[in-house]
């Protein structure tokens, strides 16, 4: 029997399914104990699953009235500053909840904090994802975001025309910083990766690095994940039915 903690904050649609698969572990003999927002606790309850609150009720409403998380240029920056306030609570309620040798840890959305367990103490973590726009493509880059002005929209048809807008965002992201390091503009803040590189030094980890990103690279994604309608990690040793 495998000790699983589960993970995952944000919306009702990010969160449910997986209490859901939280659930199904338990079914067949798991001991699973689910970490998020107090608002879940009556359904994981109900999927038969164990419980540990990290936040408030009050975190969970501000997150589903905040129009700003529906605006197109902004909308990736405003979800991550909702999870500042999770990381170190979740990482606080894997560690104490880690039976070593027993322990897989199941992540979805904001899980920052269970990342950091599972780097510091090594315990085998899946992850999950339930929004197929959030998968990297193997061979395609990301798409823009939209509006797209309408010239930009006829070249990202296609795959060639993709990869095209894809190198003028990064070139222009990297004129950008030029121009800002030649005038002496401060960086923007980003209090998610400050908060994750605070947890992480307080444990004995080494900070990461200025960019967005919020949780070391995948040495080789392809090998590591398998797709079953979310990625799950071989390592784990959790099986398909």
């Amino acid at each position: 029997m495998q000790n699983i903690l589960v993970t995952a904050f944000g919306s009702v649609g990010d969160v449910l399914p997986f209490i859901g698969i939280g659930g199904e572990l338990r079914t067949r003999g798991h001991a699973v104990t689910f970490i998020g927002n107090p608002y879940f606790e009556p359904e994981a309850s109900r999927a038969g699953l164990s419980f540990s609150p990290v936040g408030t009720l009050d975190h969970f409403q501000k997150l589903m009235t905040d129009s700003e998380l529906f605006h197109w240029k902004n909308a990736h920056e405003r979800v991550f500053s909702h999870f500042v306030h999770v990381v170190e609570g979740a990482y606080e309620a894997t560690m104490r909840l880690h039976r070593p040798g027993r322990t897989v840890l199941f992540g979805g959305p904001g899980c920052f904090g269970a990342q950091i367990a599972q780097e510091r103490s090594r315990i085998p973590l899946a992850m999950g994802m339930v929004a197929p726009s959030r998968l990297p493509s193997r061979y395609d880059p990301p798409y823009p975001s939209w509006p797209l002005s309408p010239w930009a929209a006829r070249v990202a048809r296609t795959r060639t025309g993709l990869r095209f807008l894809h190198r003028l965002i990064v070139a222009r992201s990297k004129l950008s910083r030029l121009r800002c390091s030649a005038v002496q503009i401060p960086p923007a803040a980003k209090p998610l990766l400050d908060e994750v590189n605070r947890v992480r030094a307080s444990v004995g980890l080494p900070a990461l690095g200025g960019s967005s990103k919020v949780r070391p690279p995948l040495r080789n994604a392809s090998s590591a994940c398998g797709q079953t309608g979310s990625l799950i990690d071989r390592r784990t040793g959790l099986q398909e039915p």
